[in-house]
């Protein structure tokens, strides 16, 4: 795990707060409640205009570069996953029953043509999107929201509609994920005294991430009704 270490240096301090808590869940329950009952998750990796040979060689190869991406990742969610654990109450630790290895096996890839653009889609199994990117470090975010929405999801009952949304600029080489709900929408009083940036809640957590990859975290009530939630980071 050394490289993964070096490519992400946050994780020399990691020890310091827990990766993974019930707070991620219980603040972020109007926004990333629903997974559940979503029949697949697809996210668009990348598109590429085609232009030359080499554009065309960089598509032959996109399949083993996911491949190669997966297996970072999946060693780095085992290795953080080791250090968050202790993090976790024993009633929470079923959060921890999703076996990263037998999602990353089952990994459809999807190739497909929008005019002269092509694109490539990933989709995990057990509805768990599995991304490559330089830093996988998207994976693990995206794969502990899904599993602590899901488990809040099952408690209160919850039945909103959410859509979260992957965009990559190969430019600034930025990662912005966008959720968004129909729900009552974030509490006032906590958006004014930006308790997301109290340590040991999961708002704190996600501004963290972001923060230290060089990007940043955004949250607020849509006038029309719901939450958002904007994380960004460089990948």
């Amino acid at each position: 795990m050394k490289n993964e270490k070096t490519n992400l240096p946050f994780l020399n301090n990691i020890t310091n707060f827990a990766l993974v808590t019930g707070g991620i869940a219980h603040d972020l329950s109007n926004v990333l409640a629903v997974i559940v009952g979503y029949s697949e998750l697809s996210f668009e990796i990348f598109s590429k205009k085609i232009i030359d040979d080499d554009d065309k060689e960089f598509i032959n190869n996109a399949e083993a570069y996911f491949k190669e991406g997966s297996n970072k990742a999946s060693n780095l969610i085992k290795y953080l996953k080791l250090l968050s654990r202790k993090f976790y109450q024993e009633s929470d630790d079923d959060l921890l029953s999703v076996d990263i290895q037998k999602v990353l096996k089952k990994i459809k890839i999807n190739k497909y043509w929008d005019q002269n653009i092509f694109k490539l889609r990933i989709v995990g199994a057990n509805k768990i999107p599995c991304l490559h990117f330089q830093e996988p470090i998207i994976t693990l975010i995206l794969d502990e929201i899904i599993r602590n929405s899901h488990k809040i999801a099952l408690i209160f009952n919850i039945s909103i509609t959410l859509t979260i949304s992957l965009k990559y600029f190969p430019q600034e080489s930025l990662l912005k994920i966008v959720g968004k709900d129909n729900g009552p929408g974030f509490d006032k009083q906590m958006l004014n005294n930006l308790s997301y940036k109290s340590d040991y809640t999961g708002l704190y957590i996600l501004s963290q991430i972001s923060y230290r990859l060089g990007g940043w975290m955004m949250i607020d009530n849509d006038k029309k009704g719901g939450a958002i939630i904007e994380l960004a980071i460089k990948v």
